[in-house]
């Protein structure tokens, strides 16, 4: 076989089968309800710069599991891994993790839709995990990863990223006669150099370059404002990660020209200091979004009025002693700073660093057709 897979079978491994349940991913503790039944599919494709293979389906009575491998080449991975590995040993900023996942060959994002007998399936969930040689070596590896490995004949000599779906039958067919993928391109993010906003830079414009396309856009601040989460909100919170955050964030108002679509540019604060991550605002409730790792966005609604303009949300500070309602923040005001300011004495205005991200579609959507 072709790009990185063994004969499994010559190898003596047929016999072995990974059990596979409808609504659990690579890493649940328990496998619960009737195992699926594998339907070997052994499909290469070619997508853009990937290639890949659909070793099998899984067929159950609530829906159908397709399996993705996708071949990443070891040299890439330990290109990667040569420029970032001490970095990650010592400790990264938070602008230098965002680049490092952007960066990472392992990490392959795509959307994926499928037919059965030309009936359309409701997407239920999706799961990954990655192998690489370099990485099992240093970390020990997972034990997720390494039965894919050997279940779908991956050689260890190339990185694979895997990817399992799961759809649901809106009624289960009497037999499957073709199946048809639809591979759903993501948007890729590219970032320029980072620019300092403040409080006190309302009206000012800042000159910006898509990275990729070089083209470059105009960034005009139209208004900034320091706003304030109520403390009882937050403590409100089960999530102990959440109820003792800081509560104040900035929030900028700006245009783009020659104007984007909402989805392709944002500014984002990358400032170390901040808790959470920002996060564009579009006139939603307010509300903080646990993600794996703590709190990840701040969303604020009925803010918004009827306009063009944009909204952009920081990462949330800490206001002390200062007044935060001038809209200015005390210039050691991030979060657990612990040394006052004078409410006596002028405040600075704090400035936070916002890096302009343009997301640019990594590759065009492709449909794969299987007839079984």
């Amino acid at each position: 076989m072709s790009f990185g897979r063994r004969d499994v079978a010559a190898e003596g491994m047929g016999g072995r089968q990974m059990k596979v349940y409808y609504g659990t991913n690579f890493y649940g503790p328990s496998k619960d309800g009737e195992e699926m039944r594998k339907k070997e599919i052994n499909r290469e494709f070619k997508w853009g710069n990937l290639s890949g293979f659909l070793p099998a389906v899984y067929i159950g009575k609530e829906g159908m599991a397709a399996d993705i491998c996708i071949r990443v080449a070891e040299d890439r991975i330990r290109e990667f891994y040569g420029i970032w590995q001490h970095r990650m040993e010592e400790g990264m900023s938070r602008a230098e993790y965002e680049q490092a996942l952007e960066e990472n060959p392992l990490n392959i994002d795509f959307g994926l839709c499928a037919w059965v007998n030309g009936e359309k399936l409701q997407s239920s969930f999706s799961c990954g995990t990655s192998y690489s040689a370099i990485f099992m070596e240093e970390s020990g590896g997972c034990a997720a990863a390494r039965e894919l490995m050997l279940e779908y004949g991956c050689k260890e000599e190339s990185g694979w990223c895997i990817r399992r779906h799961m759809f649901a039958w809106e009624k289960e067919p009497e037999r499957l006669n073709c199946i048809d993928l639809e591979f759903i391109g993501m948007n890729k993010d590219y970032r320029d150099m980072p620019i300092e906003i403040g409080a006190g830079d309302a009206g000012r414009k800042y000159a910006v370059t898509n990275p990729l396309s070089q083209k470059q856009y105009e960034v005009w601040i139209k208004g900034t404002e320091w706003k304030e989460i109520p403390l009882d909100f937050l403590k409100a919170s089960e999530n102990p990660q959440i109820s003792c955050l800081p509560n104040h964030y900035l929030l900028l108002t700006y245009s783009v020209e020659p104007d984007l679509h909402q989805e392709k540019f944002r500014l984002q604060d990358i400032s170390d200091g901040g808790a959470g991550s920002s996060q564009d605002a579009d006139g939603m409730e307010n509300a903080i979004i646990g993600g794996a790792y703590g709190p990840t966005a701040i969303f604020l609604a009925g803010r918004k009025k009827v306009t063009e303009d944009r909204l952009a949300v920081s990462a949330l500070y800490a206001c002390q002693a200062g007044d935060c309602r001038s809209g200015l923040m005390p210039g050691g005001s991030a979060a657990g700073d612990s040394i006052p300011a004078k409410a006596s004495e002028p405040e600075p205005v704090r400035r936070i660093k916002w890096v302009p991200v343009f997301s640019e579609k990594e590759r065009q959507d492709m449909r794969l057709h299987i007839e079984l």
